[in-house]
């Protein structure tokens, strides 16, 4: 039988009020126990029972607060990037959105004439 391999991409928001920016990322790659939780999560979720293999093979973090083009929608609070404005260098990979009379807004929210609209 042939084995297929998948890649798997989680995008996981984590907001604080109280913690810092390196407190999370030092908690996060040094702490096991997130990597078991996940492909703990992944593996129960999929097909229990099989033999499915779940490894994680990277972390990365990325400060929403200070990145350019990124924000809340105006409407419904969701972060997204403004995907029109947004320098091509700089690739964030959260909901697209785009500026819409002076107003950030998501995928969600844009006019659904917008060609982003979801």
């Amino acid at each position: 039988m042939t084995r297929h391999s998948t890649l798997l991409t989680i995008r996981v928001i984590v907001e604080s009020d109280d913690i810092a920016l390196d407190e999370i990322k030092t908690h996060f790659l040094l702490d096991e126990n997130v990597e078991t939780a996940i492909r703990d999560a992944v593996r129960s979720s999929m097909c229990s029972g099989s033999s499915l293999i779940v490894e994680c093979v990277s972390t990365s973090f990325t400060c929403l607060d200070e990145s350019p083009g990124c924000g809340r929608c105006e409407n419904c609070k969701r972060w997204t990037r403004d995907a029109e404005g947004m320098p091509e260098t700089i690739q964030i990979d959260i909901c697209r959105g785009a500026v819409v009379d002076g107003k950030l807004l998501c995928d969600e929210c844009l006019p659904t004439e917008h060609p982003y609209a979801f």
